[in-house]
């Protein structure tokens, strides 16, 4: 199980436990209104996304937790393309603004490229 660590994050797997807190983002236009998720528009096809992509991609999906408060403030996943990949990433409207993507990003980027 891969996890990383910045100032203020923690960058890990998914677990049961963030159903809630992103079953909330997921179902938030104002969160996926620029992400393929916006088409999930039922707690059915959630339930089948959470198992089978958020749980189940231990390596490319990580959730980004706050280290203050241990709070699922958002996501970030990597996606096989064209080009050589995609970035996903989503943050709970309270988290916006803070610099945290860049900070997750920057981490992660940094172990992708050393490998």
């Amino acid at each position: 199980m891969a996890q990383f660590e910045t100032e203020r994050l923690i960058l890990r797997p998914m677990t049961t436990a963030d159903h809630d807190v992103l079953a909330d983002m997921i179902f938030d236009p104002q969160v996926v209104a620029y992400l393929r998720y916006r088409r999930v528009q039922s707690a059915d096809a959630f339930e089948q996304v959470f198992t089978d992509h958020f749980l189940a991609d231990r390596t490319r999906v990580f959730g980004i937790e706050r280290r203050r408060d241990h709070q699922l403030i958002g996501f970030y996943e990597f996606h096989d393309a064209e080009a050589g990949g995609e970035l996903t990433y989503a943050l709970r409207p309270d988290a916006w603004g803070q610099g945290y993507v860049a900070e997750a990003g920057n981490r992660l980027m940094g172990t992708a490229l050393k490998r």
